[in-house]
């Protein structure tokens, strides 16, 4: 792939809402050409805008260069219960055996997490927080609420100690490439790798790394340690360099 090619988004999941309901877990950041324009663009934005209460005053900081042979990375081709295309999981496996060469600290191993109960987990929060706002039906218990959000807590404590050894976690970003129009709503499984970093909080980048017989990009998602963008965008640049030809 060639670099003009390169389309590096910093992804999560979010919903334009002027109300702001699924503030937990919605997330919006910018698309870019390269990890270079995604670090500048994250640069310009980061910090408090006097609009969104959420965001504390931390200001964005410069990491230590990465260097690959100091890297500890955890990679998955595939999810449970979940049928990965091929082109997909060979492409994460083929940048494993890629960092495999190059050095790197590398193992087979998701976290410590029950994928199905996250995204599980997931639809609930985003189903009590949107029954507060319909107009028909009974709204669920603010109780209901606050238990989802604490299961959530035990989630991202997972997360955590899963990065107190690993540096970056790889996965594929979809398990399939863009599905026709006319079909079917996915199957439960196909849906887990979109709740990784919405659930857990920790950011992620996607990085482009190969087109289907279909024609049919699809990418890799770089998933780091809560508050440590800067780090993972500084990872996710190593690694964008390794992708072509796969």
């Amino acid at each position: 792939m060639r670099p003009t090619e390169h389309r590096v988004p910093l992804t999560g999941m979010f919903f334009i809402d002027s109300v702001r309901k699924f503030r937990v877990m919605s997330t919006l950041g910018p698309m870019a050409r390269s990890v270079e324009d995604l670090r500048l663009a994250l640069g310009i934005i980061a910090g408090p805008d006097g609009i969104d209460t959420d965001v504390p005053p931390a200001p964005w900081k410069d990491p230590t260069p990465t260097e690959m042979r100091d890297l500890r990375i955890a990679w998955l081709s595939a999810f449970p219960e979940s049928t990965t295309q091929d082109e997909i999981r060979a492409a994460v496996e083929g940048m494993a055996k890629e960092l495999t060469r190059q050095n790197v600290m590398v193992e087979e191993r998701p976290p410590d997490v029950d994928l199905r109960r996250q995204y599980e987990l997931g639809q609930e929060l985003f189903g009590l927080v949107a029954s507060a706002f319909e107009e028909e039906g009974e709204p669920r218990s603010l109780e209901a609420y606050l238990a989802a959000l604490d299961r959530r807590d035990k989630v991202m404590r997972a997360w955590e100690e899963f990065f107190a050894d690993w540096d970056a976690f790889l996965a594929p970003a979809g398990t399939r490439t863009a599905k026709r129009h006319e079909e079917g709503d996915p199957e439960t499984a196909e849906e887990y790798p979109f709740s990784l970093s919405a659930l857990s909080g920790c950011p992620m980048v996607v990085i482009p790394v190969g087109i289907d017989q279909q024609g049919l990009p699809f990418g890799l998602q770089i998933i780091g340690k809560r508050w440590d963008d800067e780090r993972l965008l500084d990872i996710a640049e190593s690694l964008s360099e390794l992708t072509d030809g796969f």
